[in-house]
């Protein structure tokens, strides 16, 4: 294959007059150059995808974010000309992520333990059980797509998302209170956490659909910044719940835990209200008006016009097979607890090590993952992670006696490479699904995506795990093939790289991102004459 490289003089002569909605923007055209192979990461040209370079964040939030390694310059993506270069995110931006997913993060963190511990002793289930039960409380999750169009379509005081998080808070406050003052049982259980559940997954829909309206016209680069600026929000609350809250469950009980967490929501309420949140929230564009004025038809046609198209269906089909791969998390638990016999302190320290293991790859990434390409994240950084996690053989088969390791150690080491090594991979994930959502369809989208991954991970998952688990004989109390299901497992969780074909080029996303629809027939790039290439440039091919 012949692949030409060109000066930039020769390159700057071109432009591509496209058709976006009711008028023509011009847009610079670069050819892209990338190496072949599915392992291969894309090599960007450095100047060609940027109209200039600025801060991405307000000197205040900088200063915050600098020593997390989050606070560098990065050039904006492609934008229309006629548009407008996004305001940068101040201290308030920072305060409202902290707020919406530090509060999920602390909701879901907080009774982590404490939950494990219920379905095990007092409502007596077994590992295969405890998954679909968890499977089933993961329901809320899958569905997001109808909090975004209700969200959408039904604004409340003139706003779509501030005044559905205010409820939701509130909700979800309610069922976690309630659940602290009453005996629980399997179904109340389920209950209360499909509540907490859908409260949690509705907020989170609606805050994701303000991040990702402040993320329009960014670069790939800003929008992983922005990103790992709200997993590290969650994943700080999540850790510091998760270590408090087994501490707490250790001292006290399932209900003295709930009573704690149930209180979080409305504190994270009154912050809110004090922030005034609702200047966050941007006016509605066309596809927002055509929801609330009332014209549901013509919006879900867009909807489904959008969804259909062959790059979003790829990505969609990418998202659901990766995420249903078995999950060792139940079995894990189990193993420490029935066949290591670790005491419930002992749990508890390997429950804080996982919680602080989710922090630490959020402080890990800017420095690591964040500098590749997504492609060469997915390709071998998932080569890297399955690696990595492979260390849990040497506790599952025992093998850390051998070596003179104490159970416990060898569990609170496999815990932690195996979380930190796992959430390295999901930054690179998310800023893409950020990315590929077209202006004015943020919350529906975005909330579609998720919600897919969600319904994988949560439910197509909680099923391969269960059949998994049948199939090697595993139980409560029964681990002769653990080894087997592990090796298994880490093979299936090499999916990604046989399918990183699916995920979309980075032409599609500039296109998504400058709103122009995919078209075959493009103006064909002129010839260039020969005086006019630098002396620079070369014909290179490609044995």
């Amino acid at each position: 294959m012949d692949r030409c490289s060109l000066s930039a003089a020769a390159l700057l002569s071109h432009v591509d007059r496209r058709t976006c909605g009711r008028c023509t923007l011009p847009r610079l055209t670069l050819p892209r150059f990338t190496l072949s192979g599915p392992l291969v990461g894309e090599q960007n040209d450095q100047t060609g995808d940027r109209l200039s370079l600025d801060e991405l964040w307000t000197p205040r939030s900088a200063a915050v974010l600098k020593p997390l390694g989050l606070s560098a310059p990065a050039s904006y993506g492609t934008i229309p000309v006629a548009g407008d270069r996004p305001a940068r995110l101040g201290s308030g931006f920072l305060v409202l992520v902290m707020l919406l997913f530090g509060s999920q993060g602390l909701v879901t963190g907080f009774p982590r333990l404490a939950y494990l511990f219920l379905e095990k002793d007092l409502l007596q289930l077994t590992p295969a059980q405890a998954t679909r039960v968890s499977a089933l409380c993961a329901l809320p999750w899958s569905v997001k797509p109808v909090y975004g169009l209700i969200s959408d379509m039904v604004p409340i005081g003139g706003l779509h998302r501030v005044p559905y998080i205010i409820i939701c808070l509130t909700l979800a406050a309610a069922a976690l209170l309630y659940g602290s003052t009453v005996q629980l049982t399997v179904w109340s259980y389920c209950a209360m956490r499909v509540t907490v559940e859908a409260c949690l997954a509705w907020m989170l829909v609606c805050a994701e659909a303000l991040v990702v309206q402040r993320s329009e016209g960014l670069s790939m680069d800003q929008n992983n910044r922005i990103q790992s600026v709200v997993q590290l929000s969650g994943a700080l609350f999540f850790t510091t719940g998760g270590v408090t809250g087994a501490f707490a469950y250790s001292q006290s009980s399932v209900g003295v835990v709930l009573l704690v967490v149930g209180l979080s929501p409305l504190a994270a309420l009154l912050g809110l209200i004090l922030l005034s949140p609702s200047s966050f929230e941007t006016s509605a564009n066309q596809s927002s008006d055509l929801a609330a004025s009332g014209s549901s038809a013509e919006y879900l046609r867009l909807v489904g016009s959008t969804l259909t198209k062959p790059r979003y269906l790829l990505f969609t089909l990418y998202l659901l097979l990766c995420n249903a791969t078995p999950d060792t998390g139940k079995v894990s638990f189990y193993f420490y607890s029935n066949a290591l016999h670790l005491t419930e302190q002992q749990i508890a320290v390997c429950s804080s090590i996982d919680q602080a293991a989710i922090l630490l790859s959020m402080l890990i990434y800017p420095h690591t993952f964040a500098r590749k390409s997504v492609r060469w994240t997915m390709s071998w950084g998932v080569l890297i992670v399955t690696a990595l996690q492979s260390s849990s053989l040497l506790l599952f088969s025992h093998s850390n006696r051998i070596l003179g390791i104490p159970d416990f150690a060898a569990a609170c080491m496999t815990t932690l490479i195996c979380t930190c090594a796992s959430n390295l991979t999901l930054v690179p994930l998310i800023s893409l699904m950020a990315m590929m959502c077209p202006a004015g369809l943020e919350g529906i989208v975005f909330s579609f995506f998720s919600s897919v991954t969600n319904f994988s991970s949560d439910i197509v998952q909680a099923q391969s795990s269960s059949m998994a688990m049948k199939y090697f004989g595993i139980d409560a109390h029964n681990f002769s093939n653990i080894v087997q299901f592990q090796t298994c497992v880490l093979f299936l969780w090499l999916t990604p790289v046989a399918l990183l074909w699916m995920l979309p080029t980075e032409e599609e996303l500039l296109d998504i991102s400058a709103g122009i629809e995919p078209s075959d027939d493009r103006d064909p790039i002129p010839e260039i004459p020969m005086k006019a290439v630098d002396v620079k440039a070369r014909i290179m091919v490609d044995m």
